[in-house]
């Protein structure tokens, strides 16, 4: 009975040691801030410097759109121009991307999801037109003064279906 006993109580021991080491090596693969985007040379430009990468602002309210959704909608609709390969897309694509405290956008990272939200390919114009619309957005204004002068983490999920562009999340 106590051989019993000890080795029930072992087996909570050595299955609590790799629980601990499983959360244990869970949190250490997010970045410590989970909104920051390192530099990548072979996919960012060299040329988007942030401003003070100690403070990164993650608010949706701290930063907003000139003529807020609206505008933004509209400017990437103009700017997406939709060819054959991309018309059957139906699914997500979520761009993560930085803006400085300059209001420039940079550090660009898309993902692509169907429409269960599992991992997809996407064709590469149209992750392409995705990325060139999000770098082109330049009139971004801070919403509070706080936050005036401070780079910011944003995401946009574009969601098409049938090759359209039905909505844009944010």
């Amino acid at each position: 009975m106590d051989r019993l006993l000890y080795l029930v109580l072992l087996g909570f021991i050595l299955a609590s040691c790799n629980e601990k080491d499983s959360q244990q090596s869970q949190s250490e693969s997010y970045p410590e801030n989970l909104g920051q985007i390192s530099f990548d040379a072979s996919i960012d430009k060299e040329d988007f410097q942030l401003c003070d990468t100690s403070i990164l602002v993650q608010s949706r309210r701290a930063i907003a759109y000139e003529g807020r959704d609206k505008a933004l909608e509209e400017e990437c609709r103009k700017q997406l121009n939709l060819s054959e390969n991309e018309t059957n897309y139906d699914g997500y694509i979520m761009a993560r991307f930085l803006i400085n405290c300059r209001k420039e956008t940079g550090r660009i990272r898309l993902q692509t999801l169907d429409v269960q939200f599992l991992e997809q390919d996407c064709p590469a114009e149209l992750k392409e037109e995705i990325r060139s619309c999000v770098l082109s957005l330049n009139k971004w204004i801070f919403t509070r003064p706080n936050n005036q002068g401070k780079d910011h983490s944003k995401f946009l999920n574009f969601k098409f279906s049938n090759g359209e562009l039905q909505t844009i999340i944010h």
